[in-house]
């Protein structure tokens, strides 16, 4: 007992001594987690920045690439713009209708992987967006539809891109009672479409 508390007398004499002098012993820190989620927010900010600008890069090529095209645009009669009840369906008579009665309510602009109702993207098209079906296309054009569906996310002028079964490597492209059949898909052909009727719906012209 008595070796023992020695010991410890000597210890705490000694801890005395170097506070005396100033001396701190260190502490543990954890790390800098504020600054690293800071750094990380913004090159994050960078990247998408970069990938906006570059997406944007790409369509005013192709577009410029399309200036002469005459393009096959299909003119389509209205079938009317009267809204149906919340989750009514409605007969359009074609798998990727351009015109008619619709959903009360409409989908976010942008890219999806599973095919959508029919009746939101009708209501889509009325608001000036343009709506994009593929099936099989290529990593290629899918890539580059992701991108222009990033770019244009407007809520009257946006790019719409869903899925639908039995195109095969075709890709549709509609506007309100306008429809462009790609076959196969023409990365020019397409932004000139884009560009002619994104954000000219009935509901309000907004370019």
């Amino acid at each position: 007992m008595g070796r023992k508390a020695s010991k410890k007398a000597k210890k705490d004499r000694s801890r005395k001594a170097r506070r005396a002098g100033g001396f701190e012993p260190p502490r543990r820190r954890g790390l800098p987690w504020f600054p690293i989620a800071l750094v990380a927010l913004a090159a994050w900010g960078g990247y998408t920045l970069w990938q906006g600008r570059a997406a944007a890069s790409s369509f005013d090529r192709y577009l410029a690439e399309g200036q002469g095209l005459e393009l096959a645009v299909e003119e389509q009669p209205s079938l009317g713009s009267a809204h149906l009840q919340p989750g009514a369906a409605f007969r359009y008579g074609e798998p990727a209708p351009t015109s008619g009665p619709h959903s009360p309510y409409d989908l976010r602009p942008g890219f999806y992987a599973k095919p959508q109702s029919t009746e939101r993207l009708v209501h889509n098209l009325e608001h000036g967006n343009v709506v994009v079906y593929y099936d099989a296309a290529d990593p290629g054009t899918l890539k580059l539809l992701k991108a222009w569906a990033r770019t244009f996310n407007g809520p009257m002028d946006g790019i719409v891109v869903a899925p639908m079964e039995g195109l095969g490597g075709k890709v549709v492209l509609t506007a309100w009672q306008k429809k462009l059949v790609l076959d196969p898909f023409d990365p020019a052909a397409a932004a000139v479409f884009i560009d002619a009727y994104r954000g000219r719906g009935p509901e309000a012209k907004v370019r």
